[in-house]
């Protein structure tokens, strides 16, 4: 199978995505902070149990004593102080990733999630006529060209150690070109095949192939069938493009 010369590239729509993420956690934890008490947790070690003090101001650090009967407030004061601190985190990581967005945008904006340069060189081809399209090769090719030239390829059998095991698919991420092996184990009621299966899962994980990370696995009983809306969302989280 040809490699492509540029595989796609959704960093810019990561960055965008994690961005966002961030101004809601960032939105969110300023406003948990209007509602947490005045002033911060002391906490001094003794041999026997820490002991907690409520002070509002730094030269008074030594503070209030808070009684056990009232480790709320010393639990609210210890997440005031770490929301403080988490704070400050993520808008040192918002300032950062916005001045990094720019720089890869090259423009005084944040670009819409659909303006990375991986979209861009989708549509640079696309919207070249047939004709053109059928003299030049792309840097990155469609998710149609890939897949066609996927498909088109004889995958050798894989042997592991002295096995060659045979997996029920192997399927195909078109977006991300992630490969992933899918095995199902449809008599787990049964004892013998139960014990097949935990052996090739072995195999499995002793050659690399892990299940979350490049194998999918999905199992079924007499009492406890796969359904059809199991399956769907496993594709739709792990091989929908």
């Amino acid at each position: 199978m040809a490699k492509e010369l540029l595989s796609p590239d959704f960093t810019v729509d990561s960055l965008i995505k994690r961005l966002a993420a961030l101004n809601i956690a960032l939105e969110q934890k300023r406003k948990e902070l209007k509602d947490h008490p005045e002033g911060h947790l002391r906490i001094a070690q003794t041999s026997h149990k820490p002991q907690y003090y409520h002070y509002i101001e730094p030269k008074e650090f030594k503070g209030v004593f808070i009684p056990r009967s009232n480790d709320d407030l010393a639990r609210q004061l210890a997440q005031k102080d770490y929301d403080l601190k988490v704070v400050k985190l993520l808008e040192n990581e918002i300032h950062a990733m916005t001045r990094c967005l720019r720089q890869l945008c090259r423009g005084g904006r944040l670009p819409a999630a659909n303006s990375s340069t991986a979209t861009k060189l989708g549509e640079l081809y696309a919207k070249m006529c047939p004709a053109r399209q059928r003299l030049v090769t792309p840097v990155t090719l469609t998710a149609e060209q890939y897949t066609k030239q996927w498909l088109s390829v004889t995958w050798p059998q894989r042997p592991f150690s002295i096995v060659t095991l045979h997996p029920d698919f192997l399927c195909l991420n078109v977006k991300s070109r992630s490969e992933f092996y899918w095995e199902h184990f449809g008599l787990m009621d049964n004892p013998d095949y139960s014990n097949n299966a935990a052996g090739k899962l072995r195999l499995y994980t002793e050659n690399g192939i892990i299940a979350g990370r490049n194998l999918i696995i999905t199992m079924e009983t007499q009492s406890e069938p796969l359904t059809t809306r199991l399956v769907e969302r496993i594709i739709k989280d792990l091989l929908a493009c």
